[in-house]
Parts: C-alpha cells; sequence; structure tokens
C-alpha cells in the first residue's frame, strides 16, 4: 500500500513539474530591428506604424501590445519588450496615407533576438464613383457595391461623388442596382482594376 501511494504521489509531483516547467517565463528580452516594405514593390514605406501583436495558448486571434512604434523614413525600427508566458507574437504596420499588413503575411516573431525582419505592406488604392442624376431630375433608391466595407444605399440622392478603399492590381467589379418609384429595377455594373496609389473614377448615371 505505502510501495503504491509512493509512486502514485511521485507521478503527481512529475506531472506538477511538467506543467510549471512549460509555463516558465521566458528567458530575456525580444528584440527585433526590421523595415517596413511596400509588398508589391519591395520598397521602404516612410511614416509606418509598427504594431506588436500577441495571441496566447491556442488562440487564434492576436491583439495589440502597447503603443504602435514609429518606423524612420526608411521604413526602419527597433523595439524590445519583455514576453509573457505562452505567447506568440507578430508585427503588423500601417500609415496614415491607408498602407497596411495583410494578417497571413504578418512576420511571426522568435525568442531571444530577430535581425532584419520584413513587415510587408500593401499599398493603397481607390474608387471615385461619381452619382449623375441627368435631367429630367429623378427619384430612386440606389445601391452600390464593389469596394471595401461593403455595399451603400443611397435614398432619392442627388449628385455627388464619394471615394472609397480597393486593393490595387486585383479585378473588381462594381455594381449598382438602381429602383425606380414604380418599382422597376436596373441592374449594372462594370469591371475595372486600378493601380498602387492611384484612383480610378466610375460615373453611374440615373
Amino acid at each position: 500500500m505505502n510501495n503504491t501511494m509512493s509512486k502514485l504521489m511521485a507521478l503527481a509531483l512529475t506531472g506538477l513539474a511538467m506543467l510549471l516547467g512549460s509555463c516558465t517565463k521566458p528567458d530575456g528580452p525580444i528584440s527585433v530591428e526590421g523595415q517596413v516594405v511596400d509588398r508589391l514593390t519591395n520598397k521602404p514605406v516612410a511614416g509606418a506604424s509598427v504594431q506588436l501583436r500577441a495571441r496566447r495558448g491556442s488562440s487564434q486571434a492576436f491583439g495589440d501590445v502597447g503603443d504602435p512604434q514609429p518606423a524612420d523614413a526608411q521604413g526602419r525600427f527597433r523595439l524590445n519588450f519583455a514576453p509573457q508566458p505562452d505567447e506568440r507574437y507578430s508585427l503588423m504596420a500601417s500609415t496614415e496615407l491607408g498602407y497596411y499588413t495583410i494578417y497571413a503575411e504578418a512576420p511571426r516573431l522568435q525568442e531571444g533576438k530577430n535581425k532584419r525582419v520584413r513587415v510587408p505592406m500593401q499599398p493603397p488604392a481607390w474608387v471615385q464613383v461619381r452619382l449623375i442624376d441627368e435631367l429630367p431630375l429623378s427619384k430612386v433608391w440606389l445601391y452600390v457595391s464593389g469596394y471595401q466595407g461593403g455595399g451603400e444605399e443611397f435614398v432619392f440622392p442627388q449628385s455627388q461623388s464619394y471615394v472609397r478603399p480597393v486593393s490595387p492590381v486585383m479585378p473588381h467589379r462594381l455594381f449598382w442596382r438602381i429602383t425606380d418609384q414604380t418599382g422597376a429595377i436596373r441592374r449594372e455594373g462594370k469591371d475595372f482594376t486600378v493601380a498602387p496609389l492611384d484612383t480610378v473614377t466610375i460615373d453611374i448615371k440615373f
């Protein structure tokens, strides 16, 4: 009986030691030296903010850690931080102009020193939509989609224009649906692509 109890206690202590060992704090700080670049041209992006992100344990969701750090005019940056137990880290970057890091391309960090870390950023592009109410002026319901942020509905719109972001280079289709006061529906669309940092203009006449 005593022998059996001793074995059970030994197994329990071994399991506890393994659990505590897996939760020990990583050795030393993590340091990062890197550069923010345009993912299409590989050229440095000036004025970017670099954000440290972390996920804990088996979670797949990353959350921001601390404040974003500025990169210099050549996109270079440095940061140091104390890692927490059972956390994994990555970096994302953004700019006021609209550059951003695609989630799947965010670099993951290793323990210790991380040098020459490349943080890719998607360049922005835009579509300008011009709503043109032709004479005689009409009252319609207008729905437009095909850009980031989902579709938009306009009730009895007047002539106006607005700009929305889109991904550059890849093909897009702007779609619109016009419903008049009799209930008649007209559906139209236009295919387009736009270069990085450029704007394409599409007219919708009703």
